[in-house]
């Protein structure tokens, strides 16, 4: 009932032309959401539990899969994902660094949500990153796939260790 409620609200309060934006805010005069969306939220396999009691979440799933999709081919199918879509324009934000945790997010909801195709090409880009860098994969890289940033962090070995897990890549998810 509590999940229901919140998802409600969720469509009420922050969903923009069908997309869930990043938060809303409010004051004496209303709620209002944010207009922009950070494909990171997008949690797809909650939308696809939701579904089950309400099926107008089948068709936010797809709108939410559908974007992400977009955003990888943006990217030229690298593994990555064009994090910001501006709700107004209907344009992705460019980045100059794209955060990992967040693009490791993204594919872990791909994987678990059975979007086997885009999840595959992040993990692929993953497992090329940690062969070719001695075992680490960087806090952040360009949309070309070149590390942004030398600091790691630990989550980002557990986000993507729980990805390959979702895709029966348990060795790497070992190696993780």
């Amino acid at each position: 009932t509590a999940a229901l409620a919140a998802a409600a609200d969720l469509r009420e309060y922050t969903m923009v032309d069908g997309i869930i934006s990043e938060a809303a805010s409010w004051d004496a005069d209303g709620v209002y959401s944010s207009d922009t969306a950070i494909l990171s939220y997008f949690d797809l396999p909650a939308m696809q539990r939701l579904a089950a009691f309400d099926t107008t979440w089948t068709t936010i799933e797809q709108t939410h899969y559908d974007l992400i999709a977009d955003s990888a081919s943006v990217l030229g199918n690298n593994g990555l994902y064009q994090l910001n879509y501006n709700l107004n324009t209907g344009t992705f934000i460019e980045q100059t660094e794209l955060n990992t945790i967040h693009e490791a997010l993204v594919a872990q909801y791909l994987a678990e949500a059975g979007h086997i195709e885009l999840a595959q090409q992040s993990l692929d880009f993953y497992k090329s990153e940690y062969a070719n860098n001695d075992g680490r994969i960087y806090g952040a890289y360009t949309p070309a796939g070149v590390a942004a940033s030398p600091y790691e962090d630990i989550s980002i070995y557990s986000i993507l260790a729980s990805t390959a897990l979702f895709l029966g890549d348990d060795v790497f998810a070992n190696q993780l």
